[in-house]
């Protein structure tokens, strides 16, 4: 669902994020850019250019590009799915995973 302002600062499509978004991305380490200050003081590699927004939430293009969907099982959980699965969502978390590990390894028994 493409949004017109980012849903917790407000910024217009195209624009960069404000001071202290919950949304934004860090563009150096991948993890969100305000529990990177928080944390590290921030990635000197940050590019807020790079992070501006699109007007859907950060990652959801790259799961759909790498066919990365997971459905919600009751008492089981996320569960990856095709596409084609009713009620599936694009697989933030596996994205959060690899982006960590560097390896496509969420759902590894």
């Amino acid at each position: 669902m493409q949004r017109v302002t980012c849903p917790d600062c407000g910024t217009a499509v195209g624009e960069s994020h404000r001071p202290g978004c919950d949304v934004e991305v860090c563009t150096g380490c991948g993890d969100q850019r305000l529990a990177c200050l928080l944390t590290t003081g921030g990635c000197e590699t940050h590019d807020p250019v790079s992070a501006v927004w699109s007007g859907e939430w950060p990652g959801k293009a790259e799961c759909r590009a790498r066919g990365w969907y997971a459905v919600l099982v009751p008492g089981e959980g996320w569960r990856p799915c095709s596409v084609d699965t009713p009620r599936a969502r694009e697989d933030l978390n596996r994205l959060a995973v690899f982006r960590q590990t560097g390896r496509d390894c969420l759902y590894e028994e």
